[in-house]
């Protein structure tokens, strides 16, 4: 049982608190949702209920599903006209109805956590609990995983140049890819690639190169390669969907309290064109990209979101190489471990490619539902296999 003074309550607390001082235009007076993220006793009943939840079955099926704090006046979802008590029973007949949406928490008049409804996405810098799977729990906030309730341990997950995102933003520095912002972008939509390559539940890897440079293609021979129009077209989407207009004079986010104004830092980038439209689209391609990964051999995805082809093999011969094993959750090295005890023919192949090539990075979905990054962080460390990286893509 996780105790309302336990290290990943506090950081939840702290956050919230660093997240009030950032609202700006704030109406005075803390609302229901305001409330239940300062507590540590509600913010521990919602962890204690997720997880005990993920131990039951809803007919047959293990019970998944997401919980985010909110407050009624957030815009869009689906409002109960009778808010329900969260409870393990309730949480678990509400599961199979989840899907992608979150159910909105916030405190009853007696002080109980209840749902009044389903959100499509979470509010901005609100928690998310995440029901991934029997007796494992990821919670995060903005899209970045605070920590992993795994088998009744919690491990929080610190930043640091062992963290996903800072190396695949490490990747595209060293290819040259644009400013830090658009690094940002690109990462999450890689991220987003990966994650549908998961999703797919079969074996596959993603080989990431530089797309101007590099002496990468002379180690692949690709089966099935795209002509220069289709190649270009992750690229060219996503960066027309970045592209600004007039069309928005402000830009504006709705805080927690309901009330609209501008936060500093923040802001929504201004669209030229419908975005629901055009975004809709690149999240399928995006999907469609990761499914790829399905086919025997690699896909080849440069650092501007270039699409090479797909079905590639390694030409590197059969050398086995030491490197550091990293847990990406529990956070434990392991020095000197051989490639070749990690996994399949597609781990070794991903490994060999990555250590022969430096400015690449080798992503691989294993058989039992395992994510296996492979990499070169820096100079002066040892080659990395980053593992257990599936519990920290909950959020794509």
């Amino acid at each position: 049982m996780i105790a309302a003074d336990a290290p990943l309550v506090k950081l939840l607390i702290e956050k919230a608190r660093d997240r009030e001082q950032i609202y700006t235009g704030a109406e005075p007076g803390a609302s229901a949702a305001q409330q239940l993220q300062l507590d540590g006793r509600q913010l521990a009943y919602l962890l204690n209920t997720s997880f005990w939840a993920s131990l039951r079955r809803q007919e047959g099926q293990p019970a998944v599903g997401a919980l985010t704090i909110a407050d009624r006046g957030v815009p869009g979802g689906l409002r109960f006209s009778e808010p329900i008590i969260l409870t393990q029973e309730s949480l678990v007949r509400l599961a199979p109805a989840l899907g992608s949406a979150l159910a909105a928490v916030e405190l009853s008049p007696e002080g109980m956590p209840q749902v009044w409804g389903l959100l499509e996405a979470a509010p901005i810098w609100q928690p998310v609990f995440r029901i991934v799977g029997p007796a494992t729990i990821v919670v995060s906030a903005d899209r970045e995983v605070i920590a992993v309730l795994r088998g009744g341990e919690v491990h929080l997950i610190k930043p640091g140049p062992l963290s996903l995102m800072s190396l695949i933003t490490g990747f595209l520095e060293r290819a040259g890819s644009g400013a830090a912002a658009d690094r940002q972008a690109t990462a999450e939509h890689l991220l987003r690639i990966v994650a549908a390559m998961h999703r797919t539940r079969r074996e596959g890897s993603l080989l990431l190169v530089p797309t101007r440079t590099g002496t990468w293609p002379g180690a692949l021979r690709v089966r099935y390669v795209f002509d220069p129009r289709s190649a270009d077209l992750p690229r060219s989407r996503l960066a027309r969907l970045e592209e600004p207009s007039e069309e928005r004079p402000s830009a504006e986010r709705r805080v927690s309290g309901g009330r609209t104004g501008e936060i500093p830092g923040l802001q929504a980038p201004r669209r030229s064109r419908p975005t629901s439209v055009l975004a809709e689209l690149s999240q399928r391609l995006l999907a469609q990209i990761g499914q790829l990964a399905a086919v025997d051999g690699a896909v080849v995805l440069g650092d501007d979101l270039s699409l090479f082809g797909f079905g590639a093999e390694v030409t590197l011969g059969e050398e086995d190489i030491d490197l550091q094993l990293v847990d990406a959750v529990g956070g434990s090295i392991e020095e000197g471990r051989s490639l070749a005890s990690l996994g399949t023919g597609l781990h070794a192949q991903a490994g060999r490619f990555a250590y022969h090539h430096a400015d690449c990075m080798a992503l691989v979905s294993g058989r039992q539902g395992t994510l296996t990054v492979f990499t070169w962080i820096s100079k002066d460390r040892p080659f990395t296999a980053l593992t257990q990286v599936q519990d920290l893509l909950a959020e794509y």
